[in-house]
């Protein structure tokens, strides 16, 4: 349709094909979603290496690969290019805090190159992962130096722009030719209904197991409440945890109608994106503190958050990985 082939973003289908030559579309699938999978957590690892000891920057990338929302993105939603999109996204974050932090003419080319990518690879969450990196960066900016991170910042995501330009320039210039819910309004894709936590939800089977995803991902993340008060250094990151939650709730919408555009998104539970990237780093940040807490002085309380995890856990295993669609490779051909 014309919304697919020009408004769509080649970047997944680009790597689909080339691997398809070599192998056929199931080896193809199979192996870029192989690849996907491992470049979100190599990008989680990247980013955290710079203030987490090794052992618990690898462990934040395993959290990543299996955080509810982002594995449902690829077992049950088919959000394939989403999917795709998460595995760009960490880098974005990563050389945003480089560049807060050191401002070298290679971050800024990294992210250029990662922001470009982003966009490449799926428009809702590009909207969603530069507003997020936006709040990310302001909080994330040494004051003492505001004026030179301002400008590195700007001067990669310029970069990006102008690398991923032969695509936006075009989709910006024929706007005017989607007419979506314009001509055939439909309440699913409404964004006004699709909020997680809202009374819509019990009439919307979509948002509704919408709800479950962030109940599972509030479980997920509970641990890092013992961060709360302790790290200075991951207040950014928890800014952006909880900014992302909110724009999934239905108290953002006022932001939702004064944003232009961001209402073509549709799907504010989209968020949990940013969501389980952040909350995957402050999981794996609070690591050392529940080691020193079982060592201690644990306390019946303390149990409270790890079965949060434990069920968290338990839901990704059965209901969202276990209770998938399998295919063989004559069903999939």
């Amino acid at each position: 349709t014309l919304f697919r082939s020009r408004f769509y973003p080649p970047g997944l289908y680009y790597l689909l094909a080339v691997f398809k030559v070599f192998t056929g579309w199931f080896g193809a699938t199979v192996l870029t979603f192989i690849i996907l999978s491992i470049v979100g957590s190599l990008g989680v690892y990247f980013w955290t290496r710079s203030f987490l000891p090794t052992r618990l920057a690898m462990l934040a990338g395993l959290f990543y690969a299996a955080v509810p929302y982002h594995l449902n993105e690829l077992y049950q939603a088919s959000l394939l290019s989403e999917y795709a999109g998460c595995a760009v996204l960490p880098f974005v974050f990563a050389f945003i805090d480089r560049l807060c932090e050191r401002r070298k003419a290679i971050d800024v080319v990294g992210l250029g190159v990662s922001y470009a990518l982003l966009i490449l690879t799926n428009l809702p969450l590009a909207v969603i992962g530069s507003l997020s990196a936006f709040v990310f960066g302001i909080v994330r900016t040494d004051r003492k130096a505001l004026s030179r991170t301002l400008i590195s910042l700007g001067a990669g995501v310029l970069l990006g722009l102008a690398a991923s330009a032969f695509f936006w320039v075009r989709m910006v210039s024929e706007l005017s030719f989607i007419k979506g819910s314009g001509v055939d309004p439909k309440a699913y894709y409404d964004y006004r209904l699709n909020f997680i936590f809202s009374p819509d939800a019990l009439t919307n089977r979509n948002t509704w197991y919408a709800n479950l995803l962030a109940l599972a991902t509030i479980g997920f993340m509970l641990p890092a409440i013992v961060l709360i008060r302790k790290e200075r250094r991951y207040i950014p990151i928890a800014l952006v945890t909880l900014f992302s939650f909110f724009m999934s709730l239905p108290l953002s919408k006022p932001i939702w109608a004064i944003l232009p555009r961001l209402s073509e998104i549709q799907f504010p539970w989209r968020w949990l994106t940013v969501t389980s990237l952040a909350g995957s780093v402050l999981l794996a940040a609070s690591v050392p503190r529940w080691i020193e807490l079982l060592k201690r002085h644990m306390r019946p309380l303390h149990f409270v958050p790890l079965l949060g995890l434990a069920l968290s856990l338990s839901f990704v295993a059965t209901q969202i990985v276990w209770d998938s669609n399998y295919m063989s490779r004559h069903e999939f051909d």
